[in-house]
């Protein structure tokens, strides 16, 4: 008999899918080109822009579903305990921000780096309220400065949290109705022009929630659970669909908005089971880029443009991107382990009541 460890949807396969979409993260930013949907140009580096893009939804899924599978294991059914729950995960989402964000502004305190706080977020009480939803991670949705533009998908996360139990509790209550409501954005993308009050939130908060409430229903139906059990029981048959199912989710990611991308989401998630499954030499590799991805997100746009302008090679042609890419990549690792080392420094002996206690992540 199989072991039952083994046909869960474990830490283990959520490492490995976080890893996936960290290096297409990468991948993203690091050749982005202005892209449309649907697809026309033939543009090679358009196409890789738009494809590597869906790491955005895979994040968005699995913190629907972890979040979820946390909330059921451990949540009592009181007002209390909501309320407690919520506030430790984003009591740890803005400590992971806070760990980046507070360098960079005493950084750019010391000698300018990415700009002095009032070049960035100006003078007065303008100044002031900008820099705060700045250190709050909650300057997205108002559109106001920052040093670094991807840090939108914290204020994101934020907002999913906070809405989490709320949205859980209605969908418990009336699932078709909850879905169809969140779902009802992402259909008006697909048919209308985006309203401009929402363009500053465009594939974000709005637009982001139903892959996050996907993951919910993922989690609380232990769909991936049952997905994984399928794989280990019929590999073969599970291939050639999660195979099929890919080609499908490119497709749909190339001609329709935003639902196209989730499509394709959940078809890379279905096709790293079994990836995961066959456990491939890399696997391993993928499974510690995931346990970084939370750093190398915070930190990679910081720098990447110094490297891509300063480390130039012309006489390379192509090879250079390699290059810089694979400079990107190690570095990024490096910077996240080392990281990842000082936040639990921080929370054992600085944050921790009892400093000889190891204080989880």
């Amino acid at each position: 008999m199989k072991n039952n460890v083994h046909s869960t949807f474990s830490i283990e396969y959520t490492n490995y899918i976080k890893g996936i979409a960290i290096i297409l993260l990468l991948v993203h930013h690091f050749i982005y080109v202005d892209f449309h949907i649907p697809f026309k140009s033939g543009n090679i580096h358009e196409l890789i822009v738009l494809l590597c893009k869906v790491c955005v939804p895979i994040f968005c899924v699995l913190s629907g579903f972890g979040i979820t599978k946390s909330y059921k294991k451990r949540y009592d059914g009181s007002f209390a305990m909501g309320v407690k729950f919520t506030y430790e995960h984003i009591k740890k989402l803005v400590f992971n921000y806070w760990c980046v964000y507070i360098p960079v502004l005493l950084a750019s305190l010391a000698f300018g780096f990415l700009g002095y706080p009032t070049e960035v977020y100006g003078t007065g009480i303008k100044g002031v309220i900008n820099f705060f939803l700045d250190f709050l991670g909650m300057r997205a949705m108002f559109y106001t400065p920052t040093y670094n533009n991807t840090w939108w998908f914290i204020e994101a996360t934020l907002v999913y949290y906070l809405l989490f139990p709320l949205i859980f509790k209605a969908y418990k209550r009336v699932p078709f109705i909850t879905m169809f409501f969140l779902i009802i954005p992402l259909l008006y993308v697909q048919f209308f022009s985006v309203p401009k009050f929402l363009q500053c939130t465009t594939n974000r908060e709005i637009f982001y929630l139903f892959s996050f409430t996907v993951g919910m229903v993922l989690a609380d139906r232990d769909i991936l659970d049952k997905v994984v059990k399928q794989c280990d029981e019929r590999k073969q048959i599970y291939f050639i669909i999660s195979v099929a199912s890919l080609l499908i989710g490119v497709i749909s990611a190339m001609f329709i908005k935003l639902i196209g991308m989730l499509i394709f989401a959940l078809s890379i998630i279905a096709f790293a089971i079994f990836l995961k499954s066959i456990k491939l030499s890399f696997s391993k590799t993928f499974e510690f880029f995931g346990r970084y991805s939370m750093n190398v997100f915070l930190i990679h746009s910081l720098y990447m443009p110094y490297v891509i302008n300063y480390l130039v090679f012309k006489r390379l042609g192509i090879i250079n991107y390699a290059i810089q890419f694979v400079v990107v990549l190690i570095s990024n690792f490096l910077i996240a382990v080392i990281l990842e080392r000082i936040k639990k420094f921080v929370r054992i002996y600085l944050l921790s009541k009892n400093k000889n206690v190891y204080v989880s992540k």
